[in-house]
């Protein structure tokens, strides 16, 4: 997932979550909609992971996020 500096994006799961991680809050944060909606903001330059979790463990939703300036 590729984001500009101070830009976000909606991204929709395809399962329900009930956890998140968030590698390094400093570079990307995330703001739970739902428990199928997230939305990913860009912060600072660099690079981090975005892990949802369901009620069992499974994952669904994992993503390398990085941001940079002008990516789009």
């Amino acid at each position: 997932l590729n984001l500009s500096q101070g830009t976000g994006t909606l991204v929709r799961l395809s399962a329900p979550m009930s956890d998140l991680f968030v590698a390094n809050d400093k570079i990307a944060d995330v703001q739970v909609r739902s428990n199928r909606q997230l939305y990913v903001f860009g912060k600072e330059r660099g690079e981090t992971t975005v892990y949802a979790t369901d009620k069992g463990g499974r994952v669904v939703y994992a993503a390398n996020v990085r941001v940079g300036n002008n990516i789009s």
